[in-house]
């Protein structure tokens, strides 16, 4: 061991927990457990969530491979395929569909910042608004302050990161907060009301015709302000003024006045001008495009625009097919563009770690802008770099195929001859991918390659 070295750490590292699970650990816990404490600590990682809650994957990948040398995961037989969207660190951390390898389980919890030991340890992590139920917050609900809502979904602020805790009742008020909860007392406060709900509404609208009640008496009975009052009492189209009062809702609530504005109208003789000044400009400037003509008098179009839109109709001159601009070069670019296609494949067939899959979309995202734009958006304008791309694009069978090659020559490097499961193995197929033709053909013949090494 070279302690100096930064891959013989972490393989010690891993070799020490190993030790502790083969030794002394009395018991290992469920994937459930696994799963909700995976979860729960990436949730805490604020850069790895995005609004609704879900796991930035890209995040997660490119953080775990920059924790990991390459060489450690490659000696471990754990790799991470970027390009795919069921590895193995992905479906650790989403709800177990199979069981994987304790040395990717290892290298997950060493990346979290737990031992083994410390990690099954661990306890529930807490909830941001507690554990459920929640209570409704109506003050006309018959379950006011009662425990009744079993759901909280959860968002997150993409600004500060806090979650957003969104509880709604079957009498239809629902409310959210921030989290997460500081004190017991923050169960029973919301941030803002998103729906008021039916029960709610019925009574604001029986209070309202009660003369003997005031409006601060409606505050008190519906736990809101009175300008909230004033402004849903408007929503609901109620009378006014009320029973007990002359004044209007306008009145006792500014912002509830409406806001008028006057149109704008131009007089006939400043409307002739902007029409004479239009007609001049189109006479001094024979042949020219309609959107020169409105960048050299902006003020004019836009008042004839808006006060005189029909007679601007009927005087603007033909359209032009290039709008006065030069026309795109696409033999060059198709030129340039085929060349740069096949530079890129042979760098993404080249590279084995990870092995690629060489498609339109791999291609036309590894190339630079803007030739990468005009392969995903122009690429019936560019003849001879579409053929290039459906000539060099692989198929699935052919990705398959390149796999198995690769394997081999890992094994030749190894100088190993290895069973026909080992070289499936090594190559990351799938059992219906090993019955293809081509896949069957090329498996047959790297064994075949192999065993003649080591005969006499």
């Amino acid at each position: 061991m070279d302690l100096s070295n930064i891959c013989h750490k972490f393989l010690l590292k891993i070799a020490s927990e190993v030790e502790w699970l083969l030794n002394d650990c009395q018991s290992v816990p469920g994937l459930e457990f696994l799963y909700l404490n995976y979860r729960s600590l990436v949730m805490n990682n604020s850069e790895l969530v995005t609004y609704a809650g879900r796991i930035r994957v890209q995040e997660l990948l490119k953080n775990f491979k920059n924790y990991y040398p390459a060489e450690v995961l490659e000696i471990l037989q754990c790799q991470v395929n970027e390009q795919s969207r069921d590895n193995w660190l992905c479906e650790l951390v989403r709800f177990p569909r199979r069981v994987h390898h304790p040395l990717r389980h290892l290298l997950l919890i060493n990346f979290l910042g737990f031992t083994a030991k410390e990690f099954f340890e661990l306890k529930e992590a807490p909830k941001p608004f507690g554990d459920g139920p929640w209570p409704c917050l109506n003050p006309v609900c018959k379950n006011f302050t009662k425990s009744v809502i079993s759901k909280c979904q959860i968002t997150y602020n993409q600004e500060n990161h806090r979650p957003t805790g969104n509880f709604a009742c079957t009498c239809g008020f629902a409310y959210f907060r921030i989290g997460p909860d500081k004190s017991p007392e923050e169960r029973f406060q919301f941030c803002r009301v998103k729906v008021y709900g039916i029960f709610w509404e019925k009574s604001l609208k029986t209070l309202w015709k009660d003369s003997s009640l005031t409006l601060k008496d409606l505050e008190n009975r519906l736990g809101v302000t009175v300008k909230t009052i004033l402004r849903q009492a408007a929503l609901l189209k109620l009378t006014f003024p009320r029973p007990n009062s002359r004044a209007r809702a306008t009145e006792l609530c500014a912002s509830l006045q409406p806001r008028f504005v006057n149109p704008r109208i131009l007089s006939p003789e400043v409307l002739e001008s902007y029409r004479n000044l239009w007609l001049e400009q189109i006479a001094h400037n024979p042949g020219v495009g309609r959107t020169q003509l409105r960048s050299q008098i902006p003020t004019v179009y836009a008042q004839l625009y808006n006060y005189d839109k029909g007679w601007l109709n009927e005087h603007l001159p033909p359209p032009q097919a290039k709008n006065g601009t030069s026309g795109v070069d696409w033999a060059s670019r198709d030129t340039a563009t085929m060349e740069a296609v096949k530079a890129v494949t042979q760098r993404l067939k080249e590279n084995v770690n990870p092995i690629i899959w060489v498609t339109r979309t791999t291609i036309a995202n590894s190339l630079n802008y803007p030739a990468s734009a005009w392969i995903k958006k122009y690429l019936n304008n560019l003849p001879m770099t579409a053929n290039v791309v459906e000539e060099l694009s692989e198929t699935r069978e052919e990705f398959a195929v390149r796999k198995v090659q690769w394997a081999a020559d890992c094994f030749r490097q190894e100088n190993l001859c290895p069973q026909r499961w080992e070289l499936v193995r090594r190559a990351s197929l799938r059992p219906k991918t090993t019955e293809l033709p081509l896949v069957k053909e090329a498996i047959a013949t790297a064994l075949e390659a192999l065993g003649s090494l080591h005969l006499p």
